[in-house]
């Protein structure tokens, strides 16, 4: 199968942060929640807010905007969960402004990832789509995270 029968036969899910638009593998969502009591963690990276109880399951909750270098949300309490299922271990809370909506996409509509600066970690970005006049970033939440992120994430699950 082509790169373009993959992205054909692929469902994502639209999210915004600040005005800029993302999108995931609908695979990797389990469920999208409005935003939960918070437990922090002491000691933890900045984008991490904290550990969540989803019906018994304790899963750690990051900001999406922290971590892409996004400016913070001011009010991040209207903000929504999603809850995504990373490497079938374990599930990572992502803190998003909004959810749009679920999604598919052309052949036409994938653009190429334009080269970036060496200093610019872009591993998590997997392609760029048009729609309507604007750009959307595929993004994947597992390479996003680093090897400290992975370290805190166990850490949690253990807490």
């Amino acid at each position: 199968m082509s790169q373009d029968e993959r992205i054909e036969n692929q469902k994502f899910l639209e999210f915004s942060l600040n005005k800029e638009q993302f999108v995931i593998d609908i695979l990797q969502v389990r469920e999208v929640v409005t935003f939960p009591a918070l437990t922090p963690l002491p000691n933890s990276p900045e984008h991490f807010l904290g550990i969540m109880n989803l019906r018994g399951e304790i899963i750690s909750v990051i900001d999406l905007r922290s971590k892409l270098n996004i400016e913070k949300s001011p009010d991040i309490q209207n903000s929504t969960v999603v809850i995504v299922e990373v490497d079938d271990k374990f599930c990572i809370g992502t803190v998003v402004d909004s959810v749009n909506q679920v999604s598919s996409f052309t052949a036409e509509e994938n653009a190429s990832v334009p080269q970036m600066s060496s200093q610019i970690n872009s591993e998590y970005i997997k392609s760029i789509f048009k729609k309507d006049g604007e750009l959307l970033v595929h993004i994947d939440i597992v390479s996003l995270l680093d090897e400290r992120d992975k370290v805190q994430l166990t850490q949690s699950k253990v807490a």
